[in-house]
């Protein structure tokens, strides 16, 4: 894979931050929940705002490792499902920990949603890799 691109080498770190974005917002939902009981109303801090920016982040970059391209021409199939696949499983996170932050404000259906859209995307890359991965015919 090429590893000197910057978003190669950043999704990694991507996805620490968004695996311990959603520890945090385990961690901290008894603090959530008690907060809106107490005020009737969740607080929007700078750090939602930046986990906010991040989940819309990976998912740009997802969609757009598998839509433009450019990233056809400068990355190979496989590499490309493989980073698509990263980024939009961490937005997936990040969308998962975001709903935990504001349970008492969103619906039930939220969370449905964000486990179809899991779903979905398990079988994307299981067929996409799957279709890429399929050997060339030397004599058609």
């Amino acid at each position: 894979m090429k590893t000197d691109l910057t978003v190669v080498r950043a999704m990694p770190f991507y996805l620490t931050v968004q695996a311990t974005l959603l520890l945090s917002a385990l961690l901290e939902f008894p603090v959530y929940m008690l907060e809106y009981q107490d005020h009737n109303w969740m607080t929007i801090t700078p750090m939602t705002v930046v986990w906010i920016f991040l989940t819309v982040s990976g998912l740009v970059f997802g969609i757009s490792f598998l839509v433009r391209r450019a990233w056809k021409q400068t990355l190979e199939a496989a590499q490309r499902l493989d980073l698509a696949g990263g980024y939009l499983l961490g937005a997936l996170v990040g969308m998962a920990a975001l709903g935990i932050r504001f349970m008492p404000l969103i619906s039930h259906w939220y969370f449905y949603c964000v486990g179809a859209l899991t779903l979905l995307l398990a079988f994307a890359y299981f067929f996409a890799k799957r279709r890429s991965a399929k050997p060339e015919e030397l004599f058609p």
